[in-house]
């Protein structure tokens, strides 16, 4: 009964293991994904922005 108990507590360890380190690999592509869509969010809207306006509009950095 202790073995198992103890295999069992193991197992917990592990699967929180495994959890937290998915869940902090999610957020860092969570946030290159993020950085890369505003990119190109940026452009577009600019590139929108010079077609409604017919002249080119001028960039600022957004940090």
């Amino acid at each position: 009964a202790a073995a198992i108990a103890e295999a069992r507590a193991e197992g917990i360890r592990e699967r929180e293991r495994i959890v937290a380190e998915g869940t902090v690999l999610i957020e860092a592509e969570r946030a290159a994904a993020e950085a890369e869509l505003r990119t190109h969010v940026e452009e577009l809207a600019v590139r929108l922005a010079e077609r409604i306006l017919g002249e080119p509009v001028r960039q600022r950095s957004v940090d």
